[in-house]
């Protein structure tokens, strides 16, 4: 298992800051494997880098003991403070990579959030525990049938923001966890 491909979420360049992020990752796994098998998954380990390209960072049971392809969606310490309502915000990536941008990107790529292709079978949301202690955990076929569902109600409702990778952008909106919940209970009621 090659432990440092597993790492989701940073882009190493040449000069070397990947050695510079190696402590950051195994603490980040580890824990991540720690949260994951509180919140009842078995068997949890990091998927290899060509399932986590296509959206499997870590690999293990589900509740059922079905094997899965788990996807972490990890918010920084401190992330709390950008809450508007006080409340958990969840992020919905609608492009991984914008087009055109500041990197004048010719060709864009769908978010995770509308992504059929990807492999994932669980979301699982994680915070810093100074920020919230509890996770949340979707289905990612319903989750991705919800969003897609209710794609023009969240353009209305909240602001896309643009980040920056150093190579590309990408654009998400950081959504209260309770309208996520709301918009599931209007399409699956």
């Amino acid at each position: 298992m090659d432990i440092l491909n597993s790492f989701k979420g940073q882009s190493f360049n040449k000069s070397g800051a990947f050695a510079n992020n190696y402590k950051t990752s195994i603490n980040y796994i580890d824990n991540d494997i720690k949260r994951l098998t509180e919140l009842g998954f078995t068997n949890v380990h990091p998927a290899n880098q060509k399932e986590d390209q296509k959206g499997g960072d870590y690999r293990g049971k589900d509740f059922t003991g079905r094997p899965v392809y788990i996807d972490v969606k990890r918010r920084e310490k401190g992330c709390s403070r950008y809450w508007k309502s006080g409340m958990p915000e969840l992020a919905v990536e609608f492009e991984s990579v914008c087009e055109g941008g500041k990197y004048n990107i010719k060709e864009p790529r769908i978010g995770w959030s509308f992504d059929d292709k990807k492999i994932t079978d669980w979301i699982v949301y994680l915070f810093d525990q100074s920020d919230y202690n509890d996770a949340f955990i979707f289905e990612f076929r319903l989750f991705r049938q919800t969003m897609k569902k209710f794609k023009n109600d969240l353009l209305k409702r909240y602001p896309l923001k643009k980040q920056d990778s150093g190579e590309w952008e990408s654009s998400a909106m950081f959504v209260p966890f309770c309208a996520i919940y709301d918009y599931f209970d209007i399409l699956h009621a």
